[in-house]
């Protein structure tokens, strides 16, 4: 709620500031990136909150979704770089070993790479073990939505003339992907898909 009331503030201050036009121009190019950040920061706590969800079920870390999983490990291990000493190695095996004979606990870090665009999205939801293919329907408007910030936000002055249009449009994109993934989220806790397609 509180991320929707921010949103809705944000978009009173520049119709309702006593502001000469240009001050108000210079506003309204600057909410884009404030409601870039406040949708960042939804997706940090919303998955956040799905990760304490399923860390809670206190399942073994088999029973959990083999995507879920592998982000995990990855990110836990630095699977990426295995190390060349063989006693790292060995070492390796070995909390490797003990992780998957315990219960999951997941890492609350949710990969935004400081971009949450709709690639970074589609990413993020498959590191979670999320499938929402309706997703789809978003993607030109977030498209959109983050060259603008990006112009704006690395002062290209490409970007320096946004109409209240163009806030009134990205704000009810903002408030709609964050209903919209909210909702989702909630679907695969209630319905406990994060059991689907375990490692066995």
């Amino acid at each position: 709620q509180g991320y929707k009331e921010e949103i809705a503030l944000l978009k009173k201050a520049v119709i309702n500031l006593n502001a000469t036009p240009q001050m108000q121009a210079v506003l309204r190019r600057y909410v884009v990136p404030a409601l870039y950040a406040l949708w960042e920061g939804f997706v940090t706590f919303i998955f956040g909150e799905y990760v304490a969800m399923i860390n809670a079920s206190k399942k073994k870390v088999r029973q959990v979704n083999v995507n879920i999983v592998r982000h995990d490990i990855i990110n836990r291990f630095n699977l990426l770089q295995i190390p060349r000493d063989a006693e790292r190695q060995k070492q390796l095996l070995k909390d490797l070993k003990s992780y998957f004979d315990n219960r999951i606990d997941l890492s609350p870090v949710v990969p935004t790479s400081s971009n949450v665009d709709f690639a970074q999205l589609k990413k993020i939801l498959g590191a979670f073990g999320v499938e929402w293919p309706e997703v789809k329907k978003y993607e030109s408007d977030m498209q959109e939505f983050l060259q603008f910030r990006h112009g704006i936000a690395h002062g290209n002055m490409e970007f320096k003339d946004v109409g209240q249009d163009r806030i009134d449009k990205f704000s009810s994109l903002v408030n709609d992907l964050m209903y919209a993934l909210m909702g989702k989220l909630g679907e695969h806790v209630h319905g406990r898909m994060y059991l689907t397609n375990p490692l066995g």
